[in-house]
């Protein structure tokens, strides 16, 4: 139950793209995202996200930033420039040549270095879906 005052921590209907080219960590997060109440959809390289996106009904896209095949950057380039109407993306990185500010020149609406809790991931996400 929340108390008066504080955030609510329900992602119930909301479906976050999760892209990373490590499995574990791609189904650590759906997983961890799904018992939260989201719905979370997955992708192994920014191609593959970009034509989810490209389907519609994504709430977020999580996304790392270093990937094989198409990066996280070159995803986020590829969605800009398609369509006006994207969904907000968390760039995610443990370690990057791209400052947060970077990413956030790029349209990214936050970035997550990893190492840190899903607890605070799942607070980035809601915070940006507000």
């Amino acid at each position: 139950m929340v108390r008066s005052g504080e955030k609510s921590l329900d992602l119930a209907r909301k479906r976050i793209l999760i892209v990373d080219d490590e499995q574990d960590l791609r189904e650590t997060l759906a997983d961890f995202l799904q018992m939260s109440g989201a719905y979370a959809v997955c992708a192994s390289d920014g191609n593959e996200a970009f034509n989810i996106i490209n389907k519609g009904g994504i709430d977020l896209v999580v996304c790392d930033i270093k990937m094989p095949e198409c990066s996280g950057i070159e995803l986020l380039h590829k969605v800009r420039a398609s369509n006006e109407k994207t969904p907000p993306i968390i760039m995610m990185s443990g370690f990057t040549d791209f400052s947060e500010k970077d990413v956030l020149d790029l349209g990214a609406k936050a970035m997550f270095m990893k190492p840190q809790t899903l607890t605070k991931l799942k607070e980035l996400i809601l915070e940006v879906l507000s």
